[in-house]
């Protein structure tokens, strides 16, 4: 049987919301060589905001963002796969010039650079499996909950329900994939997402959205706190 390819619509990209985006985010990173424009950028499975086309092809909205930007600036884009947690140990490192889909918090400022403009907005749902009785926070004491490892998603859930003193046991996987097969075949009895994924995904795997909700965040591409990305000279004049 011949399997249904998810179509994802294009995102439209606006010039001045780019403009702002593309100034904000590299403006006073030095040039090692003015002849090098290679931009090396996380890439993890999270559509339709990022992840790995049928085809092998980079794509999302984030990539758009980017393909978009590179070809204005002269850049050449090389995109470097891995786990959400193995890319943002790499842009710690300065392995990776960019990673995009990174919500702000104080503790990541430590780590990576954040630009001004938000690029994204998002938030975080549980999803169950059909017919479940998970509607409220509460009807998820003493379930079995997956989250994406070292995500925000996971360390504002175990925050939100330590503090109502629900007990409940969290697990967690390296992708997102993993997290909503595991719920699917009955591993656990719900996933934590953000929606975007969710809304996405959520049908194929035979999961309903409940009415849990939290974490509203912003999105954004950091860039490492050492300045490791080549050659950027903003074709704008900043005012």
């Amino acid at each position: 049987m011949k399997s249904k390819r998810t179509k994802i619509r294009p995102f439209r990209l606006s010039g001045f919301f780019l403009l702002i985006l593309l100034t904000g985010l590299f403006s006073g990173i030095p040039c090692s060589n003015a002849e090098d424009r290679i931009v090396r950028v996380g890439i993890y499975d999270n559509a339709p905001k990022i992840f790995v086309s049928e085809s092998g092809e980079p794509a999302g909205i984030f990539i758009d963002i980017l393909e978009y930007i590179a070809k204005q600036e002269g850049w050449t884009l090389r995109y470097v796969p891995g786990t959400w947690k193995e890319c943002l140990e790499h842009l710690a490192a300065g392995d990776i010039d960019l990673m995009p889909d990174v919500a702000y918090t104080a503790v990541r400022e430590k780590k990576y650079s954040f630009h001004k403009v938000t690029a994204l907005s998002s938030w975080d749902q549980v999803y169950s499996g059909k017919g479940s009785s998970i509607q409220s926070l509460f009807d998820l004491r003493g379930k079995r909950i997956v989250a994406l490892e070292g995500s925000v998603q996971q360390a504002e859930f175990i925050r939100m329900v330590d503090s109502f003193g629900l007990k409940m046991t969290i697990m967690t996987v390296p992708n997102y994939q993993q997290a909503f097969e595991m719920v699917a075949r009955g591993g656990a009895d719900a996933v934590v997402s953000n929606n975007f994924y969710g809304n996405l995904n959520a049908r194929r795997y035979g999961l309903d959205d409940s009415a849990v909700i939290f974490n509203p965040s912003v999105l954004f591409l950091p860039r490492p706190k050492v300045e490791t990305i080549n050659c950027y000279r903003p074709s704008t004049p900043i005012c």
